[in-house]
């Protein structure tokens, strides 16, 4: 997933997308500038199987090699499937998408003034009012307001 998208469309559009669909979003307002850990829309199953549309947060624990400090910020990519400490959020239960109007990806290269990677968005082709990105579920939920570690308490 991105590390930065935009939901700018119609609360119906969204709900449209998801049809059949238990709206549990008390209607949305558009979105700019949706960032990890910050709660946005997204479409899921429920415990039933039916599709339903939520507000969640997006992003994943950091592996427990890569933290620096006590407050853990996060991940918005999973590089590697294989590695163990992904595989309590590959499973089905665990995935949902979010429906977004533009995403954003970092160039590769920084800006040789700025020494920033330059921000590249992408958006579906005109008529389109959305396009759904693949997101894993669990750690939108688990992650606290207060961004402690997976492990404490």
């Amino acid at each position: 997933m991105c590390n930065l998208y935009n939901a700018t469309t119609t609360h119906e559009a969204m709900r449209q997308l998801f049809l059949p669909i238990n709206d549990l979003t008390n209607r949305l307002t558009p979105q700019m500038d949706v960032f990890p850990d910050y709660p946005a829309p997204i479409g899921r199953k429920d415990a039933n199987g039916d599709r339903e549309l939520a507000i969640a947060r997006w992003g994943m624990p950091t592996p427990p090699q890569f933290l620096k400090g006590d407050v853990d910020y996060g991940v918005t990519n999973i590089r590697n499937v294989k590695s163990p400490h992904w595989q309590a959020w590959l499973g089905l239960a665990n995935r949902c998408v979010v429906p977004a109007t533009s995403f954003s990806e970092y160039g590769k290269l920084p800006d040789p003034v700025t020494k920033k990677k330059p921000v590249h968005w992408f958006c579906p082709q005109r008529g389109e009012t959305a396009v759904l990105v693949r997101g894993n579920l669990d750690a939108l939920v688990r992650r606290s307001e207060e961004k402690r570690r997976p492990d404490s308490s």
